[in-house]
């Protein structure tokens, strides 16, 4: 048993390798690329130019990666004998819970922006704090349509499939799903590798994990995801000069009363036939 539960944690990581593996190709390519056009220009002039070159191409990558790698997930599950669109569980999604996942996605994202906050206030991981702002300033920085395209689109559907579809049902086939949800959200948080987003990526790995367990399809976390990272877009180059700015503080405190009520909708009204459901 423990052998098997290795073997679908060994083959989470593989899902995962395989995403990054063609996001490190592509940008190894346009960096040796970039380096044989612009390798003569003076220090400044070139570093400037590939602070520009990574910012959009970094973006390009999640949309070449994604393409890629659904091709050979299809593959792979072939291989096994699996239906892609089962094992990533796309069933219908009723009107009601397209609405509470977009709800969920645009107040979870004030929720973790105020644990960022607090991190900073309490000058806990200051270092990775800075190297967190920067990589930040460098992606958000880069073409808004692009931006939203895919960070806010294609990021959380490749992300999705990837982590409540194919790793979720992986780990389900030899673990409990409560322990299922926690895992893949740790997951979820080392896959974004830096330690604040590490953080916040695994709490909104757990929520996410929630939806899909409680709405049984992978439509209810893509749409919260989309929801939650085109706000995190639009609030990180409008945000200071709007009522998201000037009320920030407001808006957490009803962003908190708002998941909790979904959670508790979702706990109360959606039953599940799963022997090990989830419980509070």
């Amino acid at each position: 048993m423990m052998m098997k539960k290795l073997r679908a944690i060994g083959t989470s990581f593989l899902f995962m390798g395989i995403y990054l593996s063609f996001q490190l190709i592509y940008l190894t390519v346009v960096s040796f690329m970039f380096g044989i056009k612009y390798g003569g220009l003076e220090q400044e002039i070139f570093t400037e130019n590939l602070d520009r070159m990574l910012s959009t191409n970094t973006l390009l990558a999640i949309i070449f990666s994604a393409f890629f790698s659904i091709l050979l997930y299809y593959r792979l599950c072939n291989n096994r004998k699996k239906n892609f669109i089962e094992c990533c569980t796309f069933e219908r999604i009723s009107l009601k819970d397209i609405c509470i996942s977009a709800l969920g996605g645009f107040t979870f994202l004030f929720i973790n922006g105020y644990i960022v906050g607090l991190i900073r206030y309490l000058g806990i991981l200051t270092n990775y704090m800075d190297s967190f702002q920067e990589f930040s300033n460098s992606i958000y920085s880069a073409n808004i349509a692009l931006l939203i395209i895919s960070v806010g689109v294609v990021g959380p559907i490749i992300e999705e499939i990837i982590f409540r579809g194919l790793i979720f049902n992986e780990l389900k086939a030899n673990m409990p799903t409560r322990t299922v949800v926690i895992v893949q959200a740790v997951l979820f948080g080392i896959f974004h590798m830096r330690a604040i987003q590490m953080i916040y990526a695994t709490l909104l790995g757990l929520f996410l994990g929630v939806v899909f367990v409680k709405t049984k399809t992978i439509l209810a976390p893509i749409i919260l995801h989309i929801t939650y990272n085109i706000t995190s877009v639009m609030v990180s180059n409008y945000g200071s000069d709007t009522i998201f700015g000037q009320y920030f503080n407001y808006i957490v405190v009803l962003s908190f009363i708002i998941v909790a009520v979904i959670l508790l909708y979702l706990f109360k009204n959606k039953s599940n036939s799963i022997k090990d459901e989830l419980i509070l």
